[in-house]
């Protein structure tokens, strides 16, 4: 857009204070004008009263002495100063009144200039603001409109800003188009998988109330396992579609801790693994009961998997003004660190573990009573390497965990500690606004 009308108006600025500033000095020649003239009625109204008849010689003297050379005003002025008439007494024919005038006037020029340069910050001012709150309600993923079409020094940036939250939008309806494709083609997948699924476990579970054939149980197994990967699938084609809803309520810390160890009991007991959990009475966030849990069941279980026998689990957490944090922590042989980047990541499944065998991933987005049957020894190893390789997962626990805790607003790390083992650290933000899908 072109920016004339911005110049125009400050080219009628600079006009306007330059013929404010003309029409002050002619009003003030005319005042001296007058006072001048008023100077000479008064002496030659003296004059003639006082030789009266000679009117034509005074008015003669007057015009005269108007345009008389400079000699003769050194004379005068000698002549005055000698009688003790001074110019400062000339300023004493001003009055209180003039000088009120004077300063009233002055007073009133510079208001107007005060005004006229407030009005015009003014106006910067409320431009920017409606530019600010445009690029606000643009990033809260409001509706924007229409910017205002008028033309100023700012409608180069209106532009350009128009220009760029126009095309970010496009950008984001395409990349919420395609999410939604994927996680349409990701439950049509998980459906047409289960329907067999089902029916093989349904057929296994027959066989198996009359037969006695180990190879049934562990067809039994692997189904359920399916089962369970199936149902993981179809969670985050719902996370992905929006279509997962969650809660918005007063989550005890505390209370979702338990819920969720309640559930990997059976894995940690098999393990002989000790599970600390403190009870800090009061701590609590903004969020899902139930989807908190089962994020902190599926950290559990890829704990617990990958500490050693007769481990430990220590969790602890606290809050402060800004956000409720929880720690879980290990001693088992942690991350392998160029690993640390992925591990959030769906269907990552790390090196191939040292038999050949291709890693499994972290985690299988189930809850650990879902874990390994009886005589299903969970895997774990005694290197970084190997958390990731000798899990039986599909790479989907801490994704599944990743997602649920963002969706309530959250954040969360993995990383090894000094003395060794892993520590996964969420935060649950009280601070920001959060959008629950």
């Amino acid at each position: 857009m072109s920016r004339t009308p911005g110049r125009f108006a400050a080219t009628g600025f600079a006009a306007g204070f330059a013929l404010g500033g003309v029409l002050a000095a002619c009003a003030y020649v005319a005042w001296a004008a007058g006072r001048q003239y008023g100077q000479f009625a008064r002496l030659a109204g003296q004059l003639t009263r006082r030789w009266p008849g000679n009117e034509t010689e005074i008015v003669g003297m007057i015009k005269a002495a108007a345009g008389s050379g400079g000699d003769d005003v050194a004379a005068g002025v000698e002549l005055l100063r000698s009688y003790g008439f001074e110019p400062v007494r000339l300023a004493s024919g001003f009055g209180p009144g003039t000088v009120l005038i004077t300063l009233a006037g002055l007073g009133a020029f510079l208001g107007i200039l005060w005004w006229a340069w407030h009005r015009a910050r003014g106006r910067k001012i409320l431009r920017i603001g409606e530019l600010t709150a445009y690029l606000e309600q643009a990033n809260r993923k409001e509706g924007a409109g229409l910017l205002d079409g008028r033309e100023d020094d700012f409608s180069p940036l209106q532009d350009e800003i128009y220009k760029t939250v126009t095309a970010l939008r496009l950008a984001a309806e395409r990349e919420e188009k395609a999410r939604r494709e994927f996680a349409d083609r990701l439950a049509d997948v998980a459906h047409q998988i289960k329907t067999p699924v089902t029916s093989i476990a349904i057929t296994a579970q027959a066989m198996d109330q009359t037969e006695n054939d180990p190879g049934l149980n562990r067809i039994r197994r692997q189904t359920e396992r399916l089962e369970r990967l199936v149902e993981t699938l179809l969670t985050f084609a719902r996370i992905d579609s929006g279509a997962l809803r969650l809660e918005k309520q007063a989550v005890d810390v505390y209370t979702a801790l338990e819920l969720a160890a309640e559930t990997v009991e059976p894995v940690l007991r098999r393990r002989q693994i000790e599970l600390e959990i403190p009870n800090h009475p009061g701590i609590s966030f903004s969020g899902d009961l139930e989807w908190t849990a089962q994020a902190f069941i599926n950290l559990f279980k890829n704990c617990a998997d990958h500490a050693p026998q007769g481990g430990r689990i220590a969790v602890e957490y606290e809050e402060n003004p800004l956000y409720t944090e929880i720690t879980v922590r290990d001693n088992g042989p942690g991350f392998a660190p160029e690993e640390l980047p992925y591990i959030f990541r769906r269907f990552y499944q790390g090196k191939r573990s040292p038999d050949g065998r291709p890693g499994s991933g972290v985690g299988d987005g189930r809850p650990a009573e879902m874990g390994a049957a009886k005589g299903e020894e969970p895997g774990h190893g005694s290197t970084p390497a190997s958390r990731l390789t000798q899990e039986k997962g599909v790479g989907l626990g801490l994704a599944l965990a990743k997602s649920v805790i963002e969706l309530q607003g959250g954040f969360i790390e993995a990383r090894n500690l000094p003395e060794g083992g892993a520590c996964f650290t969420v935060r649950f933000y009280c601070h920001r606004d959060v959008t629950f899908l």
